[in-house]
């Protein structure tokens, strides 16, 4: 099933919608983000929609030098490309979760108007990576 996605590119700090096979999302996420290990990142969720922020998992600790964040949800720096898609939050009979249109269910210039890019020269302006442990 073809489907829409967000791609956001601090490097070139462009925004483009990008065609994914989300029945072969993996591939097609490690070849649109540049990567080889990807981590989602919840932006929002509710009973119907969940819009999920695809990150490149390593990124902080590749010699990567191009950033971006959203402002408006104080959050971290991400480095390298982002995806961004939508999906039903209940998924289908399968448990598979359903993909939704990103050009029918994103608000593209508010996303414009919300990122920060930030391209750093130097180890210090560089935002470090950061270890969470979590327990419970």
């Amino acid at each position: 099933m073809k489907t829409n996605a967000f791609l956001i590119d601090p490097k070139n700090k462009v925004f483009k919608f990008v065609e994914i096979d989300f029945s072969n999302f993996l591939k097609e996420a490690y070849e649109k983000l540049e990567c080889s290990i990807i981590q989602p990142v919840t932006l929002y969720e509710d009973d119907f929609m969940r819009i999920i922020l695809w990150v490149d998992e390593e990124g902080l600790l590749k010699e990567n030098r191009d950033f971006f964040k959203f402002n408006r949800a104080d959050t971290q720096w991400f480095a390298g490309s982002g995806m961004i898609t939508c999906e039903r939050a209940e998924g289908n009979a399968e448990g598979n979760h359903m993909p939704i249109d990103a050009k029918m269910a994103l608000n593209s210039q508010a996303i414009r108007d919300d990122v920060s890019f930030m391209h750093c020269d130097n180890d210090e302006a560089c935002p470090e990576p950061k270890t969470i442990v979590v327990s419970w």
